[in-house]
């Protein structure tokens, strides 16, 4: 009797406590001006005395569903590259949905003025600028946070470890593909843990392990109170502007700086680059790394791409107590959404990065063939190719950069396996393309700092000219007023192989000339080159006999 008792006591309080709920439950749908749902917006339930109770994000209907007490709230709504909107002021329990039309100016980003001022602590929103270009970073920020509890539109991730040398070139690549099921794809420790032990941890004995950024810590007071920020732009950058932070003056522990970079034209997040800072002997390597955004279909914001680069240090054998980068070690991920990543039953989907080793970037529109099927690679350097057969099989990279150093394609053989194979590609470093072109090993500063000039001397039916002598005329420095006005010319003559072939090696980066080739009754044009664009050129000649009076 007494266990029934109990029983229906606890049946009477459940029903209490739903029906409760039910009555200060509100449905509020977010349109526009055109009367079309805003899908990624942030609605948030706010009290009379200015506190969010609750913030949500819409989803591709525009709506959100909130749970409060009763009570007299505001609806406010923010959304990227607007000002916020206030709804009037509504009553829980409320029977009927709320349906606002959202009427809200633009932020116009490309015309505010930065100053070299900063700030430190949290941002005042006295400041007009810094506070402008903020509340549009937490806009995203935010939005990416909410997200994290609806990834449908995220297939999977790919984490990958690598071990590179400083030319770029590969030595080791290990990657995994996981699921992401309600799991946020990169996470940071918490921004207490950060403030506290900083952002790089270990000795040069045990070794280090570093920690970016994610936008959980971003957004945080301890985050705020911990660093001065200022606004910023950048010439390479020309359609972003950014909100730079440092550590506070007195702040000791390892920390970071950096740039988080928005879209003017749009307002939205793009990226936050970052350096590890206060961290000793590390500083003078630059150890860093970035956390890229996206915006999905539906409106909701990902950390798409995040990456830490930071050295593995040795001992210089001579000088004891200098160090030297031995290797480069870079941890990071991406993830991939199911417009990107297709499965078929008996294939696989090869996903992969090409590094351009000359450059020290990703090879961006390189054309990436395996299997008939071709694509190109991203910004990112990355590609995506779906429906390859499994097996041993042989991809192919071509690149107007690879033939700058004589080469029509990379061939790499690969093997594919599973649902998912991933690969990682690099283009010759600097130091091989000087040692088959220059026909020697170079020492460290003829491979990084010094000029090739190669190419092939043909005639005009298009064969290759043996012993022809190639003549240039050069500058080390290009005529400019100052110091290098008087700058002396020089002369350099090199003979073609068997094959057409001629190099001359051993430039200084900003000599900037001209060149001919001859042989016997027969010469090229006069053709200028300069090593503006990069250290390695490529020029192709054509001989032709002079004409006789």
């Amino acid at each position: 009797m007494k266990m029934r008792s109990i029983f229906t006591g606890l049946v009477t309080a459940l029903i209490c406590v739903s029906s409760a709920s039910a009555q200060n439950q509100l449905v509020v749908r977010a349109e526009s001006e055109a009367r079309t749902p805003l899908s990624g917006a942030l609605i948030a339930l706010v009290s009379p005395s200015n506190q969010v109770i609750e913030e949500r994000l819409t989803s591709s209907s525009g709506a959100v569903t909130f749970n409060a007490p009763a009570g007299e709230y505001v609806v406010r709504v923010r959304r990227i590259g607007y000002r916020p909107f206030y709804s009037k002021s509504i009553t829980l329990p409320r029977s009927e949905p709320l349906l606002l039309q959202v009427e809200s100016p633009r932020v116009v980003l490309e015309q505010m003025v930065v100053t070299a001022s900063s700030q430190c602590g949290k941002i005042n929103p006295d400041a007009a600028t810094l506070a402008s270009l903020w509340e549009e970073i937490s806009k995203g920020l935010r939005a990416s946070q909410l997200t994290a509890n609806d990834l449908k539109e995220i297939d999977r991730r790919v984490s990958y470890n690598r071990t590179i040398r400083e030319d770029g070139s590969l030595i080791a690549s290990d990657s995994t593909v996981a699921s992401v099921i309600r799991t946020k794809p990169f996470v940071s420790p918490p921004a207490t843990s950060l403030v506290t032990l900083g952002y790089v941890r270990g000795n040069e004995r045990s070794g280090w392990t570093f920690y970016g950024p994610d936008e959980v810590v971003l957004l945080s007071d301890q985050f705020a109170s911990t660093h001065c920020f200022r606004a910023v732009r950048n010439r390479k950058r020309p359609n972003e502007i950014g909100v730079a932070f440092q550590p506070a003056p007195k702040r000791k522990q390892p920390d970071i700086n950096g740039v988080i970079w928005l879209d003017q034209a749009t307002s939205e997040l793009r990226e936050v680059e970052f350096r590890f800072v206060n961290a000793g002997v590390l500083d003078e390597f630059r150890p860093g790394g970035f956390t890229r955004f996206r915006r999905m279909p539906s409106g909701a914001w990902i950390v798409s791409e995040w990456q830490v680069r930071m050295p593995r240090l040795t001992r210089e054998p001579v000088a004891g107590s200098q160090m030297k980068v031995s290797e480069i070690i870079e941890n990071g991920g991406r993830v991939y959404t199911r417009d990107r990543i297709t499965e078929s039953t008996g294939k696989s989907v090869l996903v992969g990065t090409v590094f351009d080793s000359l450059m020290m970037r990703p090879l961006r529109d390189a054309a990436v063939s395996i299997s008939s099927r071709t694509t190109r690679t991203d910004d990112r350097g990355t590609f995506v190719v779906a429906g390859v057969t499994t097996g041993s099989q042989v991809i192919s990279i071509s690149h107007p950069s690879l033939v700058s150093i004589g080469m029509i394609a990379i061939e790499t053989p690969v093997v594919v396996q599973g649902d998912t194979a991933i690969v990682s590609l690099a283009t010759p470093s600097r130091r091989s393309v000087w040692t088959r072109i220059c026909n020697g090993a170079p020492d460290s500063t003829d491979a990084q700092k010094k000029g090739i000039l190669h190419g092939t001397v043909r005639d005009e039916a298009g064969k290759p000219v043996d012993e022809a002598m190639v003549t240039m005329h050069y500058k080390d420095f290009r005529p400019q007023a100052g110091p290098t006005a008087n700058t002396p010319d020089r002369d350099l003559k090199v003979t073609t192989d068997a094959d057409g072939h001629y190099s001359a090696c051993g430039f200084k980066g900003g000599a900037v000339g001209t060149m001919k080739a001859t042989r016997r009754n027969a010469s090229s044009s006069t053709v200028e080159f300069t090593f503006d664009a990069g250290l390695i050129q490529r020029k192709d000649l054509v001989i032709k006999k002079e004409a006789r009076n």
